[in-house]
Order: structure tokens, then sequence, then C-alpha cells
């Protein structure tokens, strides 16, 4: 009888790693169409109320993962849950690439900025 209930509870540690998991992809993609619409917004010059709240998602998580010793939470309860490695980023890009997202993306998102800074400062000094 206890042998079924560890493997029930296996069984039970394994789908909660696969939701959280399924999650941390969900916001890992979300997260990166942000970062791009920030960057593609300096780029161009076109910023719109998606660009805004792409922004503040950005800064949201990064705030997160600042509070949480440069760790996503997610990654953290699937490592508790006995996965191996709780990251997602590594499911989709190489090793190498996926260790560097947050310097990547804070990169990306930098640019953006400065370029939304760089078109609206000449968009006043042309009135």
């Amino acid at each position: 009888m206890e042998s079924s209930t560890l493997q029930g509870d296996s069984r039970r540690a394994t789908a909660l790693i696969a939701l959280i998991k399924s999650v941390h992809t969900l916001i890992f993609a979300g997260m990166g169409a942000c970062v791009l619409r920030v960057f593609y917004s300096g780029i161009t010059g076109r910023v719109s109320r998606l660009t805004w709240v792409s922004l503040t998602a950005v800064i949201g998580e990064g705030l997160v993962f600042f509070g949480n010793g440069w760790r996503c939470p997610l990654t953290d309860m699937a490592e508790d849950l006995g996965s191996s490695n709780g990251t997602v980023g590594d499911i989709f890009l190489p090793g190498w690439f996926a260790r560097r997202i947050p310097e990547v993306s804070s990169t990306m998102v930098v640019v953006g900025l400065a370029g939304m800074g760089l078109h609206r400062l000449a968009s006043t000094r042309g009135k």
C-alpha cells in the first residue's frame, strides 16, 4: 500500500511539473513578444498602447525576477517538485543562448526605449 502512495505522489509531482512548465512556456512566449514589441517600437518609432502594455509587463517581470534573486519563481517551483531543470528557454533555444536570455532581452528593451526616446526627440524638434 505504501508503494502505491509513493507512485501516486510521484505521478502528482510529474503532472504538476508539466503544468508549471506549460504555464512557464506560455509566459516565456508572451514576455518574448512583449520584448519584441518594445524593440520594434523603438526601431520604427511606432509607439502604441500595446507598446506601453508590453513595457509594463516587461518591467513587472523584471521586478519579479530581481525580487527572486535573478531566478524565475516558476523555475524554483518546478525544481522543488523534483524537476532536474525548471527552465523553459532551453526547450526552444540552444543552451548557450538560453543562458543569455536575460542579457539579450534586457539589451533589446534598452535599445527599444532609446529608440523611442530618439524618435520622440526628433518629432518635437521638427515642430
